[in-house]
């Protein structure tokens, strides 16, 4: 185990708490955008008897030509990298969802039918000016 600190085995409270915490961070909510948990939590006691939650994360080992290195250092920093990495594939892979849900959806609207086929432009003005939230 090494450099690991040693934290009192697991009980059935402590599995219970980990399974939840686990749970509630696998959530879409805690997954996106900067600073938020990602992984699994860990749940273990100090000998203080003080709780300890702790995030796990899966280390990758990529490949990236020197000179995208080089302009990730220059961007955001050598200790950042990782962070950065992590949100813009965040980022792409949220984009790349929304782009296999836009074409999923093409042909699932007829052709013909509808209220706005008329006049387009005039339903849209129409559509705007009848949502009372809207400013301007």
């Amino acid at each position: 185990m090494g450099n690991r600190a040693h934290l009192a085995p697991a009980d059935k409270l402590k599995r219970e708490i980990q399974a939840v915490l686990t749970e509630e961070l696998a959530q879409d909510s805690h997954r996106s955008g900067f600073g938020k948990f990602d992984g699994f939590a860990y749940i273990g006691t100090e000998a203080s008897n003080r709780s300890v939650c702790q995030t796990a994360h899966m280390r990758l080992h990529i490949s990236l030509e020197d000179d995208l290195v080089a302009e990730l250092d220059r961007r955001v920093g050598k200790r950042r990298r990782s962070a950065f990495i992590a949100r813009v594939l965040r980022r792409t892979l949220d984009d790349e969802s929304r782009w296999d849900e836009i074409l999923a959806s093409v042909g699932t609207i007829e052709d013909e039918g509808h209220e706005w086929d008329p006049d387009p432009a005039a339903w849209v003005h129409a559509q705007r000016r009848g949502d009372e939230r809207r400013v301007g």
